[in-house]
């Protein structure tokens, strides 16, 4: 069973350093109350780490189950942040196939092998999509009509969104690799030297 490592926080904490920097590159309207889309970005930053860390590195076949609930989790405070007369059925709905999107963008899109160099762009493009019509789901669950211009400034949103965690995420594989094979190193020398 693999034991946790300093490498876990690393793989966990990229992807939500890397929605903080877009979110705050991305200036939002102060007057703006109730959610904002970088609160959003956090919450999916670390829902991209915890899953990375449980796909990737973890290998775990329980990924599914934890990702069904790091969803469920989320919706709670945007349902507390919403204050919409709905019920909280249709966001755990909606979360939840947001979280199995982002759980098959990681897994088929970022790791696939024959798109490790284009893997930030591609998750990106996918990313910005989902995040378009998960906000497109959430005006239409409170009945809020959409403004004239929301497809362009949400999706841009999006995209740089996913980008930055792709390259945060991308960034701590490095590390990672980077780490282990210094690990290796170290302990190739130890048995030379005996």
């Amino acid at each position: 069973m693999n034991r946790f490592r300093f490498q876990h926080i690393l793989i966990v904490s990229f992807p939500i350093l890397g929605a903080l920097i877009s979110g705050i590159l991305q200036k939002e309207d102060p007057s703006h109350t109730g959610v904002t889309l970088m609160q959003i970005g956090i919450f999916i930053g670390i829902f991209m780490g915890i899953m990375t860390l449980m796909i990737r590195y973890l290998m775990s076949k329980y990924s599914y189950y934890v990702a069904a609930f790091i969803a469920l989790i989320f919706a709670i405070p945007l349902y507390n942040a919403l204050n919409a007369p709905i019920s909280i059925f249709p966001l755990l709905l909606l979360n939840l196939i947001y979280g199995l999107l982002s759980v098959i963008m990681i897994r088929y899109l970022f790791y696939l092998k024959s798109l490790i160099r284009l893997r930030t762009l591609f998750l990106g493009i996918a990313g910005a999509i989902c995040f378009g019509l998960y906000l497109y789901a959430i005006y239409a669950m409170i009945s809020i009509p959409l403004p004239d211009d929301f497809w362009n400034p949400v999706l841009m949103y999006g995209l740089i969104l996913y980008i930055f965690i792709g390259f945060a995420m991308s960034l701590a594989d490095l590390l990672v690799l980077r780490i282990e094979l210094n690990q290796l190193r170290k302990g190739d020398s130890s048995e030379d030297d005996q």
